[in-house]
């Protein structure tokens, strides 16, 4: 990384770039708190001309509040979002692993396909986030009614943890968006498109069952299920070109498969599964899925040196000990390919919560005034009460009547101990001023050494006495055991 001035948006030090495409970068960031922690994410950063576009704010925006409801293990978190002048950003959790789509392309290269049951445990954890997300409520506990409506590889992560992850709610449909999609636009990429999501119908949770079978069939066999030249061939290639069965190219795959992915596939959204769930147990019933542990080597052995390369990347931002770094990046990121991606490139995983990390820089000035009026009127308290208690305490050893220079020492010694909690208490610029103030001042030439004059505190810790209260001139009383003891009603 170049040395020069950190690119901070927000709160946030923008470092490389991981991947680009149409929308967006997305670059590996770290959020830092006044305390000193730090916390590595991804910062998926909209191109400028999007972020001075109003609808397409509002679409951001909506992408951010929908995501931010979605807890669950198999959707990508989303921590939060920045409106920094001309910047917008998307902040979610750092997922070290590569993208489904990656992973296809790693495969083929190799002449190798997925092992079924790696591609079974990788479509369960997308089937199971999408479930989630079509079954989130809002605060007040209404359906938000989410469909993602842009499940395709790209928008799947697969960690070296080997949990498979559902990203980018950027197009997703919901009850109640602040933006809503124009009559007749059509957003996703058609070779994952229902059709009736492409024949611009009625749109409901099945259109991401029908895009996750789509998934599913890729995944198993290698290949693309819908082809065309340009969008009008690949349009009608998703309406009415044959689906083979994914044994008739893989042909150890069992006939319960072939019954998944073709119900999934269903062009008639009724006669698909119901949920997302429905297909899942389904799809575990038929192909017992792999275990993450195995999922996780699977994505180890294939994305190697991908993964090697961010690893270095993500130990050079985690290494800088503050303001340096530069614009990223020096080395070209991954491209995204399709519509709306977010990134075919990993998002690294660190093993650090982001609760009450960074999210100030320390006290707001309310927390610090109302800390330093405690302070200071606790001290104010402890003040003439140290001097009330050393006086009696003087009182009892010397008879009675205070000790001449013994009790000014304590009472002075007293006096001095609640300046310095008032000083402690105050602010570093008044602290001096308090502490001054409060000093003793020096006993007049004249006064007697036997008779020294009180303090202003001392005078002042007990109020006059006013009518119908009682004289506590004298506020000890002697036992029938000679012994000095206080009387309540003068404390």
């Amino acid at each position: 990384m170049a040395d020069g001035p950190l690119t901070l948006i927000g709160r946030y030090e923008l470092h490389r770039a991981l991947a680009s495409g149409g929308m967006a970068t997305v670059h590996l960031g770290r959020l830092r708190s006044a305390t000193g922690l730090a916390r590595t994410v991804a910062l998926k950063r909209m191109h400028p001309h999007f972020a001075t576009d109003p609808e397409f704010v509002a679409m951001f925006f909506d992408e951010a509040r929908l995501a931010m409801r979605l807890q669950h293990p198999n959707v990508v978190p989303t921590f939060d979002v920045v409106s920094d002048d001309d910047e917008l950003l998307l902040v979610m959790e750092y997922i070290h692993g590569e993208s489904l789509s990656g992973l296809l392309r790693a495969a083929a290269a190799a002449g190798e396909r997925v092992p079924p049951a790696v591609a079974s445990s990788i479509v369960c954890g997308v089937l199971a986030g999408l479930h989630a997300a079509h079954e989130a409520k809002s605060e007040d506990g209404a359906p938000l009614e989410i469909v993602h409506r842009d499940v395709s590889p790209q928008n799947v992560m697969v960690g070296v943890d080997g949990v498979a992850r559902l990203l980018d709610f950027g197009i997703a449909k919901a009850a109640g968006r602040v933006h809503s999609t124009a009559d007749g636009q059509v957003k996703g990429k058609f070779a994952y498109m229902a059709p009736e999501q492409l024949t611009n119908g009625e749109v409901d949770r099945r259109v991401d069952v029908f895009a996750a079978a789509v998934v599913l069939w890729e995944t198993l066999t290698g290949d693309r299920l819908f082809r065309g030249d340009t969008p009008g061939a690949l349009v009608h290639a998703v309406l009415t070109a044959e689906i083979a069965a994914p044994s008739a190219i893989i042909p150890a795959l069992p006939a319960a498969v072939d019954a998944v992915v073709l119900r999934g596939l269903a062009r008639q959204r009724r006669e698909r599964f119901a949920t997302a769930r429905d297909m899942a147990v389904a799809l575990e019933g038929s192909l017992p899925p792999a275990t993450a542990r195995a999922v996780g080597e699977w994505v180890e052995a294939h994305a190697g040196p991908t993964l090697d390369r961010r690893a270095s990347l993500l130990k050079d931002v985690e290494s800088a000990s503050g303001p340096r770094g530069g614009e990223p990046s020096a080395q070209a990121p991954d491209a995204l390919s399709g519509q709306n991606e977010v990134p075919t490139a990993s998002l690294v995983h660190e093993d650090v919560s982001v609760a009450g990390v960074g999210t100030g820089t320390g006290p707001k000035r309310g927390a610090r005034k109302r800390a330093w009026v405690f302070g200071a009127t606790a001290a104010a308290i402890a003040v003439p009460l140290g001097v009330v208690v050393t006086m009696a305490a003087v009182r009892k050893v010397s008879g009675g009547e205070p000790a001449g220079a013994a009790a000014s020492a304590l009472a002075s010694k007293a006096t001095a101990t609640g300046a310095a909690a008032l000083a402690s208490a105050a602010p570093s610029s008044s602290a001096s001023l308090l502490a001054s103030a409060a000093a003793p001042a020096p006993a007049p030439a004249s006064a007697s050494a036997s008779h020294p004059a009180p303090s202003p505190l001392h005078r002042h810790s007990r109020p006059h006495r006013a009518a119908g209260k009682p004289d506590c001139s004298n506020p000890f009383v002697v036992d029938a055991r000679g012994i000095r003891v206080p009387r309540p009603e003068c404390f």
